[in-house]
């Protein structure tokens, strides 16, 4: 049996609607049950394997009028995009950077890929920059002297030079 909770997007606090994001809010709440959301014109379908407890469904009445039907930023294709194209940005820069050296540069990357794919993924960039930054200060590996050369005429070392294309 199907158990269906039927909202009005006006219910919402911007009478709009973000499916993405609602089912994100969904997913995070307390509510056990996991569910289906779906729109048919002005109306939300919340669908349910199992009937939800009344405590459940008062959480997701607050879910649904607290929603404000924005994207999904961390999540969104587009912002998820704009964070790649800043990794293959510092790759392109470094292709034709008078000091930089491109293998170099793939090798480090290559290197810290799951801190980099943490930052594509969910637009926290502080975890890649303390990564770096590690990176630059640990005297004994491997890309110390790499990430410590001066980079332009302002003085940037290539690690703050690569900070500053992830912010």
């Amino acid at each position: 049996m199907e158990f269906i909770k039927v909202f009005k997007v006006a219910d919402t606090i911007n009478k709009k609607l973000n499916l993405e994001k609602l089912s994100l809010e969904l997913k995070t709440s307390t509510i056990i049950e996991s569910s289906i959301e779906s729109q048919i014109g002005q109306e939300i379908y919340i669908r349910y394997v199992e009937d939800i407890t009344p405590e459940d469904s008062i959480t997701l009445q607050g879910i649904v009028t607290s929603h404000d039907g924005e994207d999904a930023t961390a999540y969104n294709d587009k912002s998820v995009k704009e964070r790649e194209n800043k990794i293959r940005e510092i790759n392109q820069l470094a292709m034709y950077h008078p000091v930089l050296d491109n293998e170099t540069t793939v090798r480090f990357l290559t290197f810290i890929d799951n801190y980099i794919n943490a930052y594509v993924r969910s637009g926290i960039a502080t975890v890649v920059h303390e990564k770096i930054i590690q990176e630059a200060n640990n005297t004994s590996g491997e890309y110390f002297d790499y990430l410590g050369q001066i980079v332009n005429t302002v003085g940037n070392k290539t690690y703050e030079y690569f900070i500053s294309k992830i912010n």
